[in-house]
């Protein structure tokens, strides 16, 4: 008789696969940080969801600045 291992949840795995490289992120992180534009307004502008570029500024905010970010 063969035995099937099946896989059951996602124990040991570490999420999908980022969609966006680390260099993207931090590009789009750094043009809020530095610039005078909006989530919104940089959302449009690379193609992304303003909730995914306030999670990115929100996420890099330490490395690219001192002050805290506000969503």
């Amino acid at each position: 008789m063969e035995q099937v291992i099946k896989n059951r949840g996602r124990k040991g795995q570490r999420g999908r696969k980022s969609q966006h490289p680390i260099a993207f992120k931090l590009k789009v992180a750094k043009a809020y940080i530095d610039g005078d534009q909006s989530y919104q307004q940089l959302a449009l502008h690379y193609g992304l969801q303003r909730s995914l570029t306030c999670r990115w500024v929100k996420r890099f905010y330490g490395e690219l600045s001192s002050s805290k970010p506000s969503c």
